[in-house]
């Protein structure tokens, strides 16, 4: 029960705030899917492999900084033991791996930018035309 409020307070602050603080989750502008926080946590813990339109999402995640612990704690609501605790896991039973982690965020633009079916989180001070945020 304590986890059902837990969750239900971070869907709830993400429905208020779709593009979380100054982290901005995003598309292809090809993916025309308008993804809601629940999408993007689902696709992000290995809840869902596709977009609600059917097609396949490939997360992509930066190995550490700033944004990465925005988007872990305010859209995920995972510390980053918890994080690891799920994806060892889910390894371990063979149902499921990480998302791919890069180095930076221009990387995660670089490869959402070319490839429809990538989905990853930037600075929303770096959006640009390359990319679009996957909530609107």
């Amino acid at each position: 029960m304590r986890t059902d409020k837990r969750l239900i307070s971070v869907l709830l602050a993400a429905c208020l705030s779709p593009v979380w603080a100054d982290t901005v989750v995003i598309v292809n502008p090809k993916q025309t899917t308008k993804l809601t926080p629940a999408d993007i946590r689902n696709i992000y813990l290995g809840n869902k492999k596709s977009f609600p339109d059917g097609t396949t999402a490939i997360p992509v995640t930066l190995k550490d900084g700033k944004s990465r612990d925005q988007f872990m704690a305010e859209v995920l609501g995972k510390t980053e033991g918890q994080y690891k605790a799920l994806w060892s896991r889910l390894m371990f039973t063979g149902t499921g791996q990480p998302p791919r982690e890069v180095e930076s965020e221009d990387e995660i633009k670089k490869v959402v930018a070319v490839n429809p079916n990538i989905i990853g989180f930037i600075d929303s001070s770096k959006l640009d035309a390359s990319v679009r945020d996957a909530t609107k």
